[in-house]
């Protein structure tokens, strides 16, 4: 969704647990530049921005637009900071709910709106979400690989957790095997869900 651009500033602005095993989340980011527009959808930067000439300038006198664009689905890698380890991975998160919007009508910059949306049976990560409403996370999107069907990758055959040997949910990427209860152990590390074994 974001292009090239990594490690995007968003602010977490909503959790909703639509289902238990569904999480929906409101993202904005704040004084997005005409670049980082354009590469989520050139006719998103077409519609809140206008070249002056050399340089692209906010559309005036409007307090808001919304836009239906078909974002391809994304696996979402996130962090709480550009300097530390990326922390997780959302697999097949579908993204909506696409507005730019100021806060005033005379307000010259954009504060951009998103949704994403995917499935999870992870409380962990619904739980840490509710704890970081109103955080920055920094956001790096690409085009998810895998069907939109798939949930979760397959567990590798006989994976247990690498510190109390119950079933492995969790892979890391150094391959380390972790379980729902100690993956919490697993600071500093990017850890993919993963389903049963196949």
């Amino acid at each position: 969704m974001f292009g090239n651009h990594e490690d995007v500033e968003c602010i977490l602005d909503k959790v909703n647990l639509r289902k238990k095993d569904e999480v929906e989340v409101t993202f904005r980011i704040q004084k997005i530049p005409y670049e980082l527009a354009n590469a989520i959808a050139p006719d998103i930067a077409d519609r809140l921005f206008r070249k002056r000439g050399s340089d692209w300038q906010p559309v005036d006198n409007v307090p808001s637009i919304s836009f239906q664009e078909g974002i391809p689905v994304q696996d979402v890698h996130w962090r709480t900071a550009p300097d530390v380890p990326r922390r997780a991975l959302w697999r097949n998160c579908q993204i909506s709910g696409i507005r730019g919007k100021k806060s005033f009508k005379d307000q010259v910059t954009w504060t951009l709106y998103f949704r994403l949306r995917w499935a999870t049976d992870d409380k962990i990560t619904a739980g840490e979400l509710h704890s970081m409403l109103g955080d920055s996370l920094f956001l790096t999107m690409e085009e998810s690989e895998e069907p939109q069907g798939t949930l979760f990758p397959p567990a590798p055959e006989g994976a247990v957790c690498k510190i109390h040997r119950a079933p492995a949910t969790y892979i890391g990427t150094d391959a380390s095997l972790w379980c729902d209860d100690c993956v919490k152990s697993a600071v500093g590390l990017e850890v993919t869900k993963i389903g049963p074994a196949q």
